[in-house]
């Protein structure tokens, strides 16, 4: 399960806004796949 929400969140624009996450991190790669 946690796989899956974190495969979701790395795909967000406003995950990694929100978190602060840096560009080209595990969590907000720099090539994402948007789904909507």
């Amino acid at each position: 399960m946690r796989r899956r929400i974190t495969g979701v969140t790395m795909s967000s624009w406003t995950f990694a806004k929100t978190f602060q996450c840096d560009s080209g991190t595990k969590m907000n790669p720099e090539n994402k796949c948007e789904l909507w």
